[in-house]
């Protein structure tokens, strides 16, 4: 069960840092937030 609220948790991030990339673009992300997204698609 905790897998299924991580996951969650991950998609719900993702798609938060989705949707300010569509509004703002990539570089409005921090460094931070682009090394999420890094290590989410390594993970993938």
């Amino acid at each position: 069960m905790v897998r299924n609220t991580t996951d969650a948790s991950h998609a719900s991030r993702l798609d938060q840092l989705l949707d300010k990339i569509s509004e703002k673009g990539y570089n409005s992300l921090t460094s931070e937030e682009k090394q999420w997204l890094r290590q989410y698609s390594n993970e993938k």
